[in-house]
């Protein structure tokens, strides 16, 4: 029976496989031939559904294969259209896979430079080595300009951009940005809604807030978190403890995540709350905390981190949310103003910041010390 059963489900997943590839291949080749020219809006999926008989999750995944092949792109609340087979390209340097980052990529494709160019992802997933190997491929070939998230720890791959400029190459940067090249950057407001949320802290009795992050280099918006994270303290007038502020010595060292609980273990005058630098170094804490402890929530601290990625909504933790769709959608209109020449000579190396949001999910309350209210 069991043989059976396994046999059975191998035979579906080849079938479900099959029928995926069946219909990218169908409607890739409708795009080839242009059957659907360019700017075409595609049926729904529920239509292609339909059409094709299969499942809205198979025609999910043929879409998807066709959005990182940059044939479709989409636009939010409209629908998916036929991408520009014309050889200009535009490459898009980001840290992660596009499935891990949809929202991102939705936005620089809904600004529609999707729609006039080819867009060709590159993923670094945060390694100066991957970087490096984007921009090269980037500086060797025919590209009409770059959008870059920069993997944020040195000056390692300088060299590399200051080509792109060179080559008056266009570019534009997102969250992080190498000051001397005098690019846009699209960044999201980090310093007051840090403040924001270590108010809600102060709020719910913590006067002792431990600042956190788990690699040794500081991007401009954490530098912003921080600040955000101060001057807090200053407006509300408790104590800053340089106790409780704990930075990594080596960049991306999770084997400091022990050191980490070693020194709270040994602090007499502990901290009650923790603001992480991102989602992912909070998450990685509470994992931590979770193999020490057993159970996280004995050590009653309360957690914040920032992006409001699913990590935060699985772990119930507080973060910040940033509107990663919108700064993809502002970065693809810069850059294609840029390209045009339409982009004002003065905005160059300008920073448009735009609007995050706390989300408040789990503060435990802490006995409420005397604090001067603002």
């Amino acid at each position: 029976m069991y043989l059976t059963l396994t046999t059975a489900r191998f035979c579906f997943i080849i079938v479900y496989m099959k029928r995926a590839v069946f219909l990218y291949d169908q409607i890739f080749e409708m795009i080839r031939t242009e059957i659907l020219p360019t700017g075409k809006k595609l049926p729904s999926e529920q239509a292609l559904s339909d059409r094709f008989g299969c499942s809205r999750k198979t025609v999910r995944n043929a879409l998807n294969r066709l959005k990182q092949e940059s044939a479709i792109y989409s636009i939010q609340g409209s629908g998916n259209y036929v991408a520009s087979q014309n050889t200009k390209k535009i490459a898009i340097i980001i840290p992660w896979e596009y499935t891990n980052n949809s929202t991102l990529a939705d936005g620089i494709e809904s600004s529609a430079i999707g729609c006039e160019y080819h867009l060709e992802y590159f993923f670094t997933e945060n390694l100066i080595s991957q970087e490096r190997r984007a921009l090269q491929s980037i500086c060797g070939g025919d590209y009409a300009g770059v959008i870059s998230w920069p993997v944020p720890f040195d000056f390692t791959d300088i060299d590399l951009f200051v080509q792109l400029k060179q080559r008056h190459i266009p570019l534009v940067f997102i969250d992080s940005y190498i000051c001397p090249l005098n690019v846009p950057v699209v960044v999201s407001e980090s310093k007051n809604a840090t403040k924001s949320v270590i108010r809600q802290f102060i709020n719910r009795g913590h006067t002792k807030i431990a600042f956190f992050r788990l690699h040794r280099n500081i991007t401009a918006t954490e530098r912003n978190r921080f600040e955000g994270y101060i001057e807090a303290h200053i407006e509300s007038g408790i104590g800053l403890n340089n106790a409780y502020i704990f930075n990594s010595k080596e960049p991306n060292c999770e084997e400091e995540l022990p050191d980490f609980f070693d020194y709270y273990e040994a602090l007499e005058d502990k901290f009650t709350a923790v603001f992480c630098i991102n989602d992912i170094t909070a998450s990685r804490l509470l994992d931590y905390a979770k193999q020490r402890y057993g159970d996280y929530m004995q050590l009653n601290l309360a957690i914040c981190g920032f992006d409001n990625l699913e990590c935060s909504k699985e772990m119930n933790f507080s973060t910040v949310q940033q509107n990663f769709f919108a700064i993809g959608k502002t970065a693809g209109t810069i850059l294609k103003k840029l390209i045009s020449g339409n982009y004002p000579k003065k905005l160059l190396g300008a920073h448009i910041e735009l609007p995050s949001k706390p989300i408040i999910r789990h503060i435990p309350f802490h006995a409420v010390e005397n604090v001067v209210q603002h």
